[in-house]
């Protein structure tokens, strides 16, 4: 049994930040919706969901409600985010501008919660994005 701390383990104990992940029994890592790598991944969803749909308009991320990763060959990346219709026409608009500028959500427009999973290898250059649609998300009108 140990007295003392040596003032090297004592620093290095100061320098420790808390871990802002959870990690379970099965590799997966819960993340932080807030995460700039989160946000990331995000529109690399987004770019997919806009792809995929059949809708003039583009949609646009609400909020992202839960995200995860785990190492396999490579990082596969779930994502539940919730989004919406924007006031944003696809042929005007494309991912990249929809990415840099802010665009309105389009009133009383649809709304969607998907799942996301984002299997990416970087040292590969390689990335696989399979969506899902969960859920319509229903309007509530104030009254």
């Amino acid at each position: 049994m140990r007295c003392c701390v040596s003032p090297a383990e004592k620093a290095i104990k100061e320098r420790e930040k808390p871990l802002k992940r959870l990690v379970r029994e099965n590799g997966i890592t819960e993340m932080d919706p807030e995460d700039p790598e989160v946000e990331a991944i995000k529109w690399s969803a987004l770019k997919e969901i806009n792809a995929k749909s059949c809708d003039l308009l583009n949609y646009i991320p609400v909020q992202v409600l839960s995200a995860s990763q785990q190492e396999v060959s490579g990082i596969l990346y779930r994502l539940e985010i919730e989004v919406a219709q924007s006031t944003a026409l696809k042929r005007l608009v494309n991912h990249d501008q929809l990415k840099k500028n802010t665009c309105d959500r389009k009133k009383d427009g649809k709304r969607f919660v998907y799942s996301v999973k984002i299997w990416s290898k970087p040292e590969e250059n390689f990335e696989e994005v399979v969506i899902q649609k969960v859920r319509k998300v229903k309007l509530t009108s104030a009254r």
